[in-house]
């Protein structure tokens, strides 16, 4: 019995890797005499030209691995080569001029121009790439009026600005024109929030900036949303509080309730939860108004 088995799922099996292998089956890449001319121009500029995959007839044009200076010229026959999905121009010697060679690429889904000398005006021949949903202009010169060329691609699911002249609300200008657009502008360092100088605090600086609103580092802790430095930074707070004499009320009364503050916010630094639970408690601004306000 358990041969009989064993024999229908090997049957089984090869049957699925038949259908699968039909699924796969090649196609065959007929190019006119002008289309192969102009495929064969392509590789004596350095380009690289291959099947995207071999039950396809789309093509995969690379420029960026070339040993060769790849300029306006180069690019110019690509006019003549079908079905370029793909295009990596990244690094080559391409102008803004020379993108016109590639205005009329309907079929481009992926185009790299990173590391080259475009700027705004090339992004202007790229408004009829309608089927592009990959862009990369990382290190280019393309600015904010520039990326105005693109809010008509429609398909555009990822755009690379890292490093370009392009500002994050100009990226976030485009995303709104285009659904599910994912801009990427690059790593930013994280802004460091200095701890308060105990010179520099007075009552009203720590309820603006401690207490104060959604976005206070009261707020921010206790929904635990601050950064390290934003806590350090109440931690400073507190203790040129507890250092402050109240407008009124006794002095033991005003010492405890600011060294339950201190107390509590040093517990939050260390990463024990019991801190917000006492925070939260010893950050009642009634209880300590109605005593010392």
């Amino acid at each position: 019995m358990k041969s009989l088995l064993g024999l229908i799922v090997l049957l089984m099996v090869g049957v699925g890797v038949v259908v699968a292998a039909e699924s796969v089956e090649k196609v065959d890449l007929k190019l006119t005499d002008a289309q192969q001319a102009a495929v064969d121009k392509v590789k004596e500029g350095g380009g690289m030209v291959l099947r995207v995959a071999s039950n396809t007839t789309a093509l995969d044009v690379a420029f960026h691995l070339s040993d060769k200076k790849n300029t306006d010229g180069t690019i110019a026959h690509l006019k003549a080569v079908p079905n370029v999905t793909k295009l990596n121009l990244a690094g080559t010697d391409v102008t803004d001029a020379g993108l016109a060679h590639i205005a009329g690429l309907k079929t481009i889904t992926h185009l790299h121009l990173e590391r080259t000398n475009i700027g705004d005006a090339g992004l202007a021949h790229l408004k009829g790439l309608e089927n592009l949903e990959y862009l990369n202009l990382y290190g280019t010169k393309v600015t904010d009026q520039g990326l105005n060329h693109l809010k008509g691609l429609k398909k555009l699911k990822k755009l690379y600005l890292w490093q370009s002249k392009a500002t994050k609300a100009g990226g976030q200008g485009l995303a709104k024109a285009i659904p599910g657009l994912y801009v990427n502008t690059g790593w930013e360092k994280p802004k460091v929030v200095e701890p308060p100088k105990t010179a520099e605090v007075t009552f009203k600086v720590i309820m603006e900036k401690g207490h104060k609103g959604d976005g206070s580092l009261l707020a921010k802790t206790l929904t635990k949303k601050a950064s390290k430095d934003e806590i350090k930074a109440l931690l400073g707070y507190y203790e040129a509080l507890a250092k402050m004499k109240p407008k009124k009320g006794p002095a033991n009364s005003w010492k405890a309730k600011t060294g339950a503050l201190v107390a509590a916010i040093k517990l939050v630094d260390k990463g024990d939860q019991k801190g917000f639970v006492a925070l939260k408690k010893a950050s009642d601004c009634k209880a300590c108004h109605s005593v010392h306000k």
